[in-house]
This record gives C-alpha cells, sequence and structure tokens, in this order.
C-alpha cells in the first residue's frame, strides 16, 4: 500500500520526541524515506483542527487524513485511494459518536456529535481531501469546517473492523484489527 503514497506526515503533540523514536524503532526498514514528522507544540491548547492544518500546509492536494486514534484494516485506505473527490469513511450505525447525514443525492449534509432524528451513519476519522483547503472558523471539530468548505460523498466501510481509541477496551480491539 505505501508505494501509492506519496507522502507521509506525521503531526505529532504530547510527548513527541518519544512518539517519533518508538515509530523510527518499531518500523525502522519499513518506513519509506518520505515519512516527515511535524509537531504541534500547541496540543494541549487547541483541538484537532490544528494539527491538521500543520499537516495539510506541509503536502499537496489530494491527501489521505487519518486520525492518530482510529485504526481499521488498511484495505479502507487502499479502497479509499481508489477514489476520487472529497470523501469521508463512514460505517452504518445507531451508536455513532460523529454523526453523518447525507442528502438524496448521496453528500454530506451535516456532521455532529449531538442527538440527531435520523443519520447515515459513523465518521471513522479518515477522509480524501481533493480540495480546495477549509477556511479554519470552527476552531473546534475540523470534519466541520472541511463539509463547509466543499461537497464531501460518503465512502461506507461496510463489515470492516473500526475503533477510535478513546478507553482501554477500545485498545484492545484496535490490537486485534492490528494482528489481524
Amino acid at each position: 500500500m505505501l508505494r501509492s503514497v506519496d507522502n507521509i506526515v506525521v503531526v505529532l503533540g504530547y510527548d513527541a520526541e518519544r512518539i517519533r523514536d518508538t515509530v523510527i524503532d518499531e518500523f525502522s526498514g519499513v518506513l519509506p524515506d518520505r515519512v516527515s514528522f511535524i509537531v504541534n507544540t500547541d496540543y494541549d491548547k487547541e483541538e484537532n483542527w490544528l494539527s491538521l492544518k500543520l499537516g495539510l500546509d506541509a503536502v499537496s492536494l489530494p491527501v489521505i487524513i487519518n486520525e492518530g486514534d482510529a485504526v481499521f484494516p488498511s484495505k479502507i485506505i487502499e479502497n479509499m485511494s481508489s477514489l476520487r473527490g472529497n470523501i469521508l469513511a463512514c460505517k452504518k450505525s445507531q451508536d455513532a459518536v460523529m454523526k453523518v447525514s447525507v442528502n438524496s443525492d448521496g453528500f454530506v449534509e451535516q456532521m455532529t456529535k449531538d442527538p440527531l432524528p435520523s443519520f447515515y451513519g459513523d465518521y471513522i476519522g479518515l477522509c480524501r481531501l481533493e480540495g480546495p483547503l477549509p477556511e479554519w472558523k470552527q476552531k473546534k471539530y475540523y470534519e466541520f469546517d472541511l463539509i463547509a468548505t466543499s461537497p464531501f460523498r460518503v465512502m461506507e466501510i461496510y463489515d470492516q473492523p473500526f475503533v477510535n481509541m478513546n478507553r482501554q477496551i477500545d485498545y484492545l480491539k484496535a490490537l486485534e484489527i492490528y494482528e489481524g
């Protein structure tokens, strides 16, 4: 899969040096020389929109954005790489955290963590951005600025497993996905 990727930018925050060193040690020989690290020194003052902005400043579009706490099989990224346009990876679920609703044309209409009477599913923390870059207005959830700037379609991940690691149990599920 890495052969189809021009650059990998990893944006680090808390304990950046230790994490960078661990990634380099664990993946030496596997990480291509196309991997670079950027440090968000304001990680504790801002939401993840700033990390995304720093990463986007270092690359050209199109780009695939993968949140650091989102774990899923690489097949999902491979599928997304083959598509064109702005795309959010979602899983149909009534237990969604970041709820996504779509209009009758299949474009994302709304994203929210608030209750919605009906919605498509859960955004899994993976998207493809072809452009344009958003104006950073929300300064909270970057996703809201993305969909306000450009139309996004949904890529359904169907039965592929995924987890956003927020709790100890999520870490154990992530290990199952990674080892599987």
